[in-house]
């Protein structure tokens, strides 16, 4: 119950948690509506270069599947000086994790598992969005820069004060509605309450809910309210705040919680089950035909909110490699071609879908967990498997592996 419950509030927090945006140096205007200010505090999010914010969200998980409502409080701290500098601190007490990078090398920890990993570090470049899933949980608080993303309805609510490190501030209440989102497994999200820093163009304090319906737990309802400590919009904090030190104990790998339990036996070099598999549009595949190509099997459901996230980045990869010899099918586990359909036509993804209906080729590649990534080399024999989401350059490197150069 414990890793599901954590899975979950890490899948809930990125609907949710914050984003940046750019300095002002004087006072801004006061704006004629509350969709006109929404509007400039996600520009202003968008373009912020240096910045120091901390605070702590209060999160309430509960439903018919849980025992008792469960309660975490989370504190955090996001600091950047974009686009290389990085520092993402979340103190979650069920899995306490930070990120951050000196502009050369990027380091993630997660103390519950006492490992880290390094890599090249990635940029977060001001006045751009970021699409890759991976990017946009390096910076928590580029989530601000798409408040107005969606919106149906937003409406004053009245003033409130929000207490700061800095004193006490006087804040707009904004009340956001946003369009349902009709992805299958989506959660729907309730008004958003922002208190917002006008002068600054700031969000001081965040107040969510949602409702999600969890595989295993059922219909959950799940409240969010993140309160703003620090907010300062001038400077990236300490250049302390960018040196990483391992953790006590901790350990380096390859990818965090990775294990021989939640991999599975590792089947590089062996060769890959065979299978036939129906298409979503088209003729049946079978993999064994398809030798002297590089092929990528992503196993995935619309449900799962990691294999959403993963997918663009895969859909991306491999048809800039396509012309090398790489082709792509997403294996969908045990839905129904129009689940998986009303999922592509949402979300734009481009890929060839197999519908493996009862969970069989799944099951011969040991996908309990998904996304499984599962890389077969031109020889028919399986080069690297890999599971949950990771970066664009962690599959590169494995499909060069495989001798895509």
């Amino acid at each position: 119950m414990t890793r599901r419950l954590t899975a979950l509030l890490g899948a809930l927090l990125m609907v949710s948690t914050p984003a940046t945006t750019a300095r002002s140096a004087a006072a801004a205007a006061p704006v004629p509506d509350a969709a006109a200010l929404l509007d400039s505090v996600s520009a202003r999010y968008l373009h912020i270069a240096r910045f120091d914010f901390s605070g702590q969200t209060h999160v309430e998980i509960s439903g018919p599947g849980m025992p008792q409502k469960n309660k975490l409080d989370i504190p955090f701290r996001f600091a950047a000086v974009r686009p290389l500098r990085l520092h993402t601190v979340m103190q979650n007490p069920m899995m306490p994790s930070q990120m951050v990078s000196d502009g050369d090398t990027l380091w993630t920890s997660a103390a519950g598992f006492q490992q880290y990993t390094a890599q090249a570090a990635p940029q977060v470049v001001p006045g751009r969005l970021a699409n890759d899933a991976f990017e946009r949980s390096l910076d928590p608080l580029q989530a601000f820069a798409r408040l107005n993303a969606g919106v149906s309805r937003v409406e004053f609510a009245g003033m409130d004060t929000v207490t700061t490190a800095a004193g006490a501030v006087r804040c707009r209440k904004v009340v956001a509605t946003y369009s349902p989102d009709s992805t299958p497994g989506a959660p729907v999200m309730l008004p958003r309450v922002l208190w917002v820093d006008e002068a600054r163009r700031l969000v001081l304090r965040d107040s969510l809910s949602m409702l999600v319906v969890h595989p295993q737990m059922g219909e959950l309802s799940s409240v969010q309210d993140t309160r703003f400590v620090r907010a300062d919009d001038a400077t990236g904090g300490p250049d302390s705040l960018y040196r990483f030190t391992p953790p006590a104990g901790s350990n380096r790998v390859d990818r965090i919680g990775a294990s021989a339990a939640s991999e599975g036996p590792d089947r590089s070099g062996q060769p890959a089950s065979d299978f036939t598999l129906a298409a979503l549009e088209g003729k049946s595949v079978t993999l064994s035909k398809l030798k002297g190509k590089v092929v990528v099997l992503d196993f995935w459901a619309t449900w799962c909110g990691p294999c959403r996230r993963w997918m663009p980045i895969v859909e991306k990869v491999t048809r800039e490699l396509a012309p090398k010899g790489v082709v792509v099918y997403a294996v969908n586990v045990r839905e129904t071609p129009a689940q998986v359909r009303a999922y592509l036509t949402k979300s734009g993804v481009k890929v060839p879908v197999l519908l493996d209906k009862e969970g069989a080729v799944a099951t011969a590649y040991n996908a309990s967990s998904i996304p499984l990534t599962v890389i077969v080399g031109r020889d028919g024999k399986i080069v690297k498997s890999m599971v949950g989401v990771h970066s664009e350059e962690d599959l590169r490197a494995a499909l060069r592996k495989a001798g895509v150069q």
